[in-house]
C-alpha cells in the first residue's frame, strides 16, 4: 500500500479533528482546539505527522518534549490501514528526531479501555507503568 508521511499542519485542521473523532480510543479535548494546536505546533514544529493515502489522512502522531522526556499523543491509524507498519513508521520518525535532540525517554498515555493500543505499544518495546495516582488540571 502506497502512503506518505507528511508534516501535520493547521491547513488540514478540520480533517485532523474529524479523523481523531472517528478513531476509537483517541480522546479529543480542549487541548485540540485550533488555537491550542497552533501553539503546540509552534513549540514542536518538526515532530507532528500525518500519514496520507490518496489525499486522505489515514494516520496521525503528535510528538513533543519537555527537555528530558518525549511525549507521543494521538497516535492513530484508520482501522482498514492498521497492521501495515504505518503507526510504527510515524513513531520511529518522531523518536528519531527527538533522539537527535538528546531525548532518550518517551512517554505516552493510553485509555484503560484501549487494549489494542496497549498491545501495540508493548510490541514496540514500551513498558507499562501502572501508577496509583490521578491527573489534576486547572484551566485559565
Amino acid at each position: 500500500m502506497d502512503y506518505k508521511i507528511e508534516l501535520m499542519t493547521l491547513k488540514r485542521y478540520d480533517e485532523i479533528i474529524a479523523f481523531w473523532k472517528s478513531i476509537d480510543g483517541v480522546w479529543v479535548s480542549d487541548d485540540d482546539t485550533y488555537e491550542n494546536l497552533e501553539t503546540y505546533f509552534k513549540r514542536n514544529p518538526k515532530t507532528n505527522f500525518i500519514a496520507v493515502h490518496d489525499g486522505e489522512i489515514i494516520g496521525t502522531v503528535k510528538c513533543s518534549h519537555d527537555g528530558r522526556r518525549g511525549y507521543l499523543h494521538h497516535v492513530a491509524v484508520k482501522e482498514e490501514y492498521r497492521n501495515q507498519g504505518i503507526a510504527k513508521a510515524m513513531v520511529d520518525k518522531c523518536i528519531g528526531i527527538l533522539r537527535k535532540e538528546g531525548i532518550r525517554q518517551f512517554r505516552l498515555f493510553v485509555l484503560d479501555s484501549n487494549k489494542q493500543a496497549m498491545d501495540f505499544w508493548k510490541r514496540l518495546g514500551f513498558t507499562e507503568d501502572a501508577y496509583d495516582y490521578r491527573t489534576f488540571r486547572k484551566s485559565y
